[in-house]
């Protein structure tokens, strides 16, 4: 099971709890998130989530240096933090209706995987 956590103050946290909200109300996709709880706190209280900021600060670097502007090779500090070999591994950075897409079907994976646990045919 997960808890979610998340910083609070971002200006789409409304849009973030009315989708935890209406999630965890349908049993199937509650358990297809593994959710078992949530919390939107300050910055100040979750030391560990600075650590996916920093990640997150990062990634957004490469995305502006490396992919759209190439104007450098991978920052080293993100090859660290990922011990990226690219012979090995391919980043890539889904936004918009692909992203939506690419979470709708992880939902339905979950989903089909509940009900095969639970004896039924999908």
């Amino acid at each position: 099971m997960i808890t979610y956590v998340f910083e609070s103050g971002h200006p789409r946290e409304g849009e973030a709890r009315t989708f935890l909200r209406n999630a965890v109300l349908n049993t199937d996709v509650k358990e297809s998130y593994r959710h078992s709880g949530d919390a939107f706190l300050p910055k100040s209280d979750a030391i560990p989530l600075q650590a996916s900021d920093m990640l997150a600060w990062e990634w957004a670097k490469c995305r502006d240096e490396t992919i759209e502007r190439p104007i450098r090779p991978m920052r080293k500090s993100l090859l660290a933090l990922l011990q990226y070999d690219p012979k090995q591994y391919s980043l890539n950075h889904i936004t918009g209706a692909p992203l939506k897409k690419f979470l709708a079907q992880i939902t339905q994976l979950g989903l089909q995987q509940l009900e095969e646990e639970q004896g039924k045919t999908v």
